[in-house]
């Protein structure tokens, strides 16, 4: 059934939103919006045993702030005229096929297995709040300011055992731009630019079409970790990779909150076992389960070594590939205080811990100094700026190796033995640090070796 025209016009009350009722294969040559939101339902036909309901109307939006809420069905929508800045909303199981993109959409909100499509390859949906709880694919160009992506608390056809089977599909092509993404979804490709909140960054579950062609795909603040093993290898088709630092030491289950650590402590005495917290944490990992994440970080990180990726990336991602090995280890005790004194200079790819560790070891060194006394002066050391020069003076000792200006390495502490053994002590996380460093700015291997085979 075709309907030349309908209009719809704001009512009385402020806060009330007229409902457009269609039935199954209706079509609207032309539908007029003059209303700050219109909820539209897509009913079948009475006396039908087809569940589906569809209509197509070609909406001419009069108000430049109007809002399209599908309730029920699937709408196909062809917007024409001018089109002013608007918003969509597609709840449980509605779908939503624009053709026609406006200039701005301002917001865009799914729930349940809604389904929002953009099919005007000319055009370019330009979002600035996209919160999805559902499917969302776009045909077009389109430049994402913020995306949220949350699973939906109910089973869905698609969904499977466990809850990552639950997350919403997101269907981004090519020349879609996408900033500040979060939540946890399932991503058909991996050619569209996706850049995750520095905060939390996205979590992506699987890849419905993986490919082995290249793709122009930028992938930045991302977890990959919840990938299953098969679809891995399919990341080296991305031209740009970099993994969220949170997401990795959360993967090797660092255990950073305090509270985590008494939780830890008193399941173990218990005797139980958990994979994880409310918040995320890892508590109690078993051999196996440390052992099969240790393997995975580890082709992740020959994947990331031959791609465009920032330092902390990398340096983050060669942590979690030492920490899951130090965990998953059956060691005895003398491999044990080696391995936690390595952790405390960061396993030589994080800086931070060995920056730390170098200036808690001189602070020692200068409690001591401050109880015993230096090489040839009293032990009382006035607090103040006299305090600061022999700290910093302590902190300097492994540079006094070098001999800077032609002057000779002195002796600060007595006796000799124990200035001997600082220097050591205070050295070696000194040397890390400046590893660590070297670490975090040196070039790929993979791209240096791509760089020089393409050199002629």
């Amino acid at each position: 059934m075709v309907v030349p025209s309908v209009s719809v016009t704001a009512p009385d009350a402020a806060d009330a939103a007229p409902t457009l009722v269609l039935r199954n294969g209706i079509e609207i040559t032309e539908l007029r919006v003059d209303t700050p939101c219109l909820s539209i339902a897509v009913e079948p036909e009475p006396d039908s045993d087809s569940h589906k309901a569809e209509a197509t109307i070609a909406a001419r939006l009069m108000r430049a702030d109007c809002s399209i809420h599908l309730t029920h069905g699937s709408l196909h929508c062809r917007l024409v005229g001018e089109v002013p800045p608007m918003g969509l909303r597609a709840d449980v199981g509605t779908k939503i096929e624009v053709e026609t993109i406006p200039d701005d959409l301002p917001s865009v909100s799914l729930r349940g297995d809604g389904e929002l499509r953009f099919d005007d390859s000319d055009s370019t949906a330009r979002l600035k709040c996209v919160d999805v709880v559902g499917r969302m694919k776009f045909g077009c160009t389109a430049d994402i300011d913020n995306l949220s992506v949350s699973p939906w608390p109910l089973t869905s056809p698609e969904a499977g055992a466990g809850d990552d089977n639950l997350a919403p599909r997101v269907d981004l092509g090519p020349k879609v731009v996408v900033r500040c993404a979060s939540g946890i979804c399932r991503l058909d490709n991996l050619g569209a630019k996706i850049d995750g909140d520095p905060r939390d960054g996205l979590a992506v579950t699987s890849i419905s079409s993986p490919s082995n062609d290249p793709t122009d795909g930028h992938l930045t603040n991302v977890d990959v970790s919840r990938l299953p093993d098969d679809q891995i290898p399919s990341l080296r088709q991305v031209r740009v990779l970099e993994l969220s630092g949170k997401s990795l030491k959360r993967f090797a289950g660092e255990r950073t909150p305090l509270r985590c650590k008494t939780e830890a402590f008193r399941r173990r005495w218990l005797g139980a076992t958990s994979d994880n917290d409310e918040n995320g944490f890892s508590e109690l990992l078993t051999h196996e389960t440390v052992r099969s994440r240790g393997e995975t970080a580890a082709q992740l990180a020959d994947i990331l070594g031959g791609k465009v990726n920032s330092g902390a990336s990398r340096a983050w991602l060669h942590w979690a590939v030492a920490r899951l090995q130090h965990r998953g280890l059956n060691r005895g005790a003398a491999e044990k205080v080696f391995r936690a004194c390595y952790r405390l200079v960061g396993y030589g790819y994080r800086p931070v811990p060995a920056l730390l560790t170098w200036a808690a070891v001189a602070l020692a060194g200068l409690l001591y100094a401050w109880r015993v006394g230096y090489a040839g002066e009293p032990a009382d050391i006035e607090f103040g700026w006299q305090w600061i020069e022999r700290y910093i003076e302590i902190l300097l000792l492994p540079i006094s190796y070098l001999r800077l200006g032609g002057a000779g390495a002195t002796q600060i502490l007595k006796p000799t033995a124990v200035d001997l053994v600082s220097r050591l002590l205070i050295g070696l996380p000194f040397l890390f640090a400046v590893l660590s460093i070297w670490q975090y700015f040196r070039s790929p291997v993979g791209l240096r070796g791509r760089s020089g085979t393409s050199e002629p």
